[in-house]
């Protein structure tokens, strides 16, 4: 699979003419006919590394399947041009991308098992390719969204909802965003961070099923836990501190009372690294990172909900904490903040 070899001819004027006649054959009811039509012109188009006529055909193709909903051959299609010998990146791209395009409506018009079908069609395509890194995440996050949603249907188990939320921890947790070059820093960030929020799902329940709570405790969700520390040295704090990070956010995740339906990445960053270190009765990390969250100017400036929960919690770990140097520090600053004396008594 390659685009490196240089065109040897331009077919555009033969596919010009070919694509009319092989829609025309289709309309008659002939798909696989006007499908052999395109792929004894795409042969010849990919040998010339022909990529703009190349891939006009096997888009054409897909396409001709996914309007005659005939899933097992847009599968099969899908499939079969992506593995072709000598076959171009940026055709395999176009046809991978087009079929993503399409994934919200085949669930919603053609149900969710022809959907699993197409994502899988998918995650088999784009395996291995490092060209296809960015649109194969993307794809295992819609999937691991897939099975996090059966752990709240009312027809699961809680065999099938246990199940269900280790698949989709076990999806994004095999993604390596960190080292994809073709992904912005951003969407790096948010794969990392649902990553990291299913861990801790799945160590929560792990955790109730053997009644284990705390950092001393053995077995149970620890695992995960570690894991999640892990995924946290993955983010670039200076990064969140950038005013873009401060939009909304697409789902809903909140665990906090300060969080909100919108969150931005750094209030879900440090909702997170909260929960790991209560987990851990780490009260000193705790409170710094309900600074971290205080300190974000649409928290602070909401000095009668937002603000003032997240400054009673940096009161209340500060506290909890060991005494050592760094917790009398962290509390002699804290007293003399003039806005701890908006605080009610307790």
């Amino acid at each position: 699979m390659s685009d490196n070899k240089k065109q040897e001819k331009d077919y555009t004027s033969e596919v010009d003419a070919l694509l009319p006649e092989a829609e025309a054959t289709v309309k008659l009811g002939k798909l696989q006919e006007g499908l052999d039509k395109i792929f004894v012109l795409e042969k010849q188009t990919r040998n010339a590394a022909d990529l703009a006529s190349t891939t006009r055909l096997v888009k054409a193709a897909v396409e001709h399947c996914y309007k005659a909903r005939d899933f097992a051959l847009l599968n099969s299609t899908i499939l079969v041009l992506s593995k072709k010998h000598g076959q171009l990146k940026g055709a395999v791209q176009a046809i991978v991308e087009l079929a993503i395009g399409w994934l919200d409506e085949i669930k919603q018009t053609n149900g969710v098992s022809k959907w699993l079908e197409v994502v899988e069609t998918l995650r088999n395509v784009t395996e291995g390719k490092i060209f296809l890194e960015t649109p194969r995440a993307r794809v295992t996050m819609l999937l691991a969204y897939y099975h996090e949603g059966l752990t709240t249907a009312s027809t699961s188990t809680l065999a099938v909802q246990k199940e269900s939320l280790q698949t989709a921890s076990d999806l994004l947790s095999d993604l390596q965003v960190e080292t994809y070059s073709s992904m912005d820093r951003r969407e790096k960030t948010e794969f990392i961070l649902e990553q990291m929020r299913l861990l801790i799902a799945v160590a929560r329940q792990k955790d109730a099923e053997q009644g284990k709570v705390g950092k001393d405790a053995l077995g149970g969700g620890e695992a995960e836990w570690v894991k999640v520390r892990v995924g946290g040295r993955k983010i670039n704090e200076e990064f969140l501190k950038e005013q873009d990070n401060e939009v909304i956010f697409t789902r809903n995740f909140s665990l906090s009372l300060y969080l909100t339906e919108t969150q931005d990445l750094k209030l879900k960053f440090y909702d997170l690294m909260i929960q790991h270190a209560l987990h851990q009765s780490n009260y000193l990390d705790a409170a710094k990172f309900y600074h971290k969250v205080w300190e974000t100017p649409s928290i602070k400036n909401d000095t009668e909900d937002k603000g003032r929960a997240a400054l009673e919690h940096i009161v209340y770990y500060v506290v909890l904490a060991p005494h050592d140097n760094e917790q009398s520090d962290m509390m002699h600053h804290l007293f003399i903040d003039s806005a701890l004396s908006k605080l009610d008594l307790h």
